[in-house]
């Protein structure tokens, strides 16, 4: 005799279709009846059941428990899943239910699950291994495997088969199950439409039924969700279900109800996750940055010893702040302020950003530790500027140095051997004079009255200061805080203690969030997002991979750059590329390489050329070649000019007793030797090859700027502008910053989407973060000024001498900019 298990399964298993018709069956392979869900788009711990292939962006825990009073089945039943995943492409899962029918309807049933899924969103796959215990399914072990695409951010689509071994005992087959969905996202994330078919194999298409399931976001942490199922031949009865669900960040609470045959069904389900979602309580936030060495590159460590390069930590920061002034629970920003590395052009770059933060209603305060004047500028945009009391306020106008090695070389008994264009290329002046030419100190004088005024401009509309206050303080120098506060250059001197207490007051009901992200809740976008891909070019310009170093800082590996330019070319979600350049150039082949990679990405998509601190040489010539440039008005840029120089250590060698004898079978061999000085047609022959190189720099200068090649050569010959300079000779389209030149990337993009931004970097890692000195229990408790890797004098000297490197390089001629014209 059969028991009254089995034959409530055959009397109901052309019910046992999906979730919501489960309801009203029993389908022995079936545990517990689930929310309403599609197998489309499913990516939940619960996916166990739905669909195995949404394991895999589950995120990185998350646990589902669910009770089921089922009136039309006679059960109380009971769920627990728990799933992990791995990048958004790897998933792993494992589910236990308990099925207790009442009385005299069988025995209890359990049932437990393992499940996978490989692949990112555009496809993956999963498989779910199910374990049965009691009852005829007493030692029953079945396969289930899926398929799950999500190619745009409306569609989402899947495939999924129950039971696909058909496994069975002596009285019981668990029949085998097809199951297609498509999933529809007509609004945006607000509303999720499923469509299911599901067609057992042993009833066929005729006895196959269609699920509809809908969820909808109402508000911020409530949800709404229906399903609705019936067969294909109408007689069937049709099923309803219908939940309301609550979230709070990491937790959540459903309830659900279904109906079949005239009986109701109950569910209640509990959410844990790690990764947050859309909260219904608000949250009203405060974040604290701090501003240390945020210029500066990452030094030696352990991952630039590996030749591993995380993303620039200042390029990082830039995003944090734009994607800062979207987030809505985010009421204001602290920024902790000791000696940020940063340069006029950046420094006005973050200026802009904190503008747009507050014209987004949030508040931006400053507490000071250490203050320079690119700091100061970039602080002056805050609401209110605050400082400890021992506090350094170094706001004392601008200098520049530069340290001229040509006696030291003379005295040693070196030569230096130089061929050039233009009095204006002034590199290899260091190791040739010992002061500064006429030419380079007019070069000099024009960008530095054009950094002050635009200082002064920029502090005086923020701070409401006369031009003769502001001047009266900035010559006063280095000046005690409470001095500062009499020439209201701060708003006022207190103790962190203190500090805590007044943001408090300024920002009533805010809570600091530790290691704070903008929109740190789950991303539940479907497809791959189209994107801005921001493309660095960072510190000395030469051949091979980026990298660092830990005397003379960052350098640009043209190998690197190629790569990821023409990756981002052929990238179907980069809508357009910014490069942005931040270097004084460095070797000229290489600079050229990266030029025309430009040329070729351009083909393809947009790209937008964005000029940090400096640009100039080398720089400007892998910028040139964009559709549009966009430089600060404080960018160091042009130095359009190129150089070779070569030492000759004959004298010094002399001098200690040495000697090089050479046998040559060239009239100019010997050329880029290192031991003995040019003769008159060696130095001819270098003069030629470099006024070559520089008529192909202008002439390519002139076709990407539509100028003509007089005009170009006019403002060339090594000559160094301002940003705000540049654009006037129509070196540059536009005077802005990073952000700026995104704008106009999307603009040209035409994306009618919203688009992401990217860091594209071939070498890039997860070593930096620009958010690695937020501050714990007290905003500012631990607010420390940090140690360079050298103090600051030594490291400028050191980086002036690492300019020396060139000397020692392979020959080749130099598109490079002085590395002593840094402001301070």
């Amino acid at each position: 005799m059969r028991s009254p298990t089995l034959w409530v399964a055959v009397l109901f298993s052309s019910l046992s279709l999906a979730q919501t018709s489960a309801v009203g069956g029993v389908d022995l392979s079936r545990g517990t009846t689930l929310l309403p869900g599609s197998s489309a788009w499913t990516d939940e711990a619960t996916s166990l059941v739905y669909n195995p292939a949404g394991l895999g962006r589950v995120g990185r825990f998350n646990a589902w428990y669910l009770h089921e009073r089922s009136n039309v089945r006679i059960q109380d039943n009971d769920g627990v899943w728990l799933a992990s995943s791995i990048g958004d492409v790897v998933g792993l899962g494992v589910g236990f239910e308990w099925l207790r029918p009442g009385p005299g309807l069988g025995a209890e049933r359990a049932k437990s699950a393992l499940g996978f899924s490989v692949g990112p969103q555009q496809f993956s796959a999963g498989a779910t291994i199910n374990w049965f215990f009691g009852g005829d399914v007493q030692a029953l072990t079945s396969l289930d495997v899926g398929l799950q695409s999500r190619p745009l951010r409306w569609l989402s689509l899947g495939a999924f088969v129950r039971n696909l071994n058909t496994p069975s005992s002596f009285t019981t087959t668990l029949g085998r199950e097809w199951t297609v969905g498509v999933g529809l996202r007509p609004f945006g994330e607000r509303l999720t439409v499923g469509i299911d078919w599901v067609v057992p194999e042993a009833r066929g298409v005729a006895g196959s039924a269609l699920q509809y399931t809908v969820q909808a976001k109402v508000v911020k942490g409530l949800r709404l969700m229906a399903g609705f199922s019936h067969t294909l031949n109408l007689r069937d009865p049709v099923y309803v279900q219908a939940g309301v669900g609550i979230d709070l960040d990491n937790v959540g609470y459903t309830q659900g109800v279904a109906f079949a045959n005239g009986q109701f069904n109950w569910q209640f389900s509990g959410r844990f996750s790690a990764d947050k979602v859309d909260s219904i309580v608000p949250a009203k936030k405060i974040a604290v940055v701090s501003l240390a060495d945020l210029g500066g590159s990452s030094g030696l460590t352990l991952g630039s010893l590996l030749g591993l390069e995380g993303e620039d930590r200042y390029l990082r920061f830039l995003r944090f702040l734009e994607r800062a002034a979207k987030d809505p629970e985010l009421e204001g920003l602290v920024l902790k302020v000791e000696g940020a590395g940063l340069g006029l052009a950046r420094a006005d770059e973050v200026r802009s950003a904190i503008v747009k933060l507050r014209a987004a209603g949030k508040k931006v305060f400053a507490y000071v530790l250490s203050v320079g004047d690119p700091e100061y500028l970039l602080i002056s945009a805050c609401d209110g500027i605050y400082a400890a009391p021992e506090s350094m306020i170094m706001v004392d106008g601008l200098r520049t140095s530069v340290t001229f090695f040509g006696g030291t070389a003379k005295r040693f008994g070196i030569d230096v051997d130089v061929a050039r264009v233009g009095a204006y290329k002034n590199f290899p002046d260091q190791f040739t004079r010992v002061d500064m030419s006429d030419a380079q100190r007019e070069t000099i004088d024009a960008y530095l009255d054009t950094n002050a005024k635009i200082i002064a401009a920029r502090v005086q509309e923020s701070r409401g200061l006369e031009p003769a206050a502001w001047q009266a303080a900035v010559d006063e120098g280095l000046k005690p805080p409470k001095r500062a506060v009499a020439l209201k250059q701060l708003d006022g001197v207190m103790t962190p203690q203190q500090f805590d207490e007044f943001i408090g007051e300024q920002l009533p009901g805010a809570k600091v969030a530790r290691g704070y992200r903008p929109f740190d809740t789950r991303d539940e976008r479907w497809g791959t997002q189209r994107s801005i891909a921001v493309i660095p070019v960072l510190g000395n310009i030469g051949g091979g991979k980026n990298g660092s170093n830990p005397i003379t800082g960052q350098n640009a590996g043209a190998e690197s750059f190629i790569e990821a330019v023409s990756a981002a070319a052929e990238d179907p979600s980069v809508a357009a590329i910014v490069v942005r350049v931040d270097s004084g150039g460095g070797d000229g082949m290489a600079s050229d390489l990266m030029y025309r990679a430009v040329l070729e990405a351009k083909k393809k998509k947009p790209v937008i050329a964005s000029m940090g601190d400096v640009a100039a040489s080398g720089g400007y010539y892998v910028a040139m070649g964009a559709d549009h440039i966009v430089a600060s008005p404080t960018t160091l840029t042009g130095s359009i000019g190129v150089f070779y120089a070569k030492p000759a250590i004959k004298r010094l060698a002399e001098e200690f007793g040495a000697n090089q004898v050479s046998l040559s079978r060239g009239k100019l061999s010997g050329l880029t030797d290192s031991y003995e000085p040019w003769n008159d047609e060696q130095r001819v022959a270098a003069q030629k090859w470099i006024d070559d190189f520089y008529d192909s720099f202008i002439t390519e200068v002139a076709a990407s700027r539509k100028l003509s090649k007089e005009a170009v050569d006019l403002v060339a010959r090594g000559r160094v502008w301002s940003g705000e300079d540049a654009k006037q000779r129509g070196l540059v389209d536009q005077l802005g910053g990073l952000m700026d030149a995104i704008a106009v990337a999307r603009e040209r993009s035409g994306a009618k989407d919203e688009l992401a931004l990217s860091i594209y970097q071939a070498s890039g890692g997860v070593l930096s973060s620009v958010l690695g000195a937020t501050a714990p229990q007290s905003l500012l408790e631990t607010a420390l000024p940090t140690t360079p890797a050298l103090p600051p004098g030594l490291q400028s000297l050191a980086e002036q001498l690492g300019g020396a490197a060139w000397l020692l390089e392979k020959p080749g001629v130099q598109a490079r900019l002085e590395y002593s014209v840094e402001i301070r």
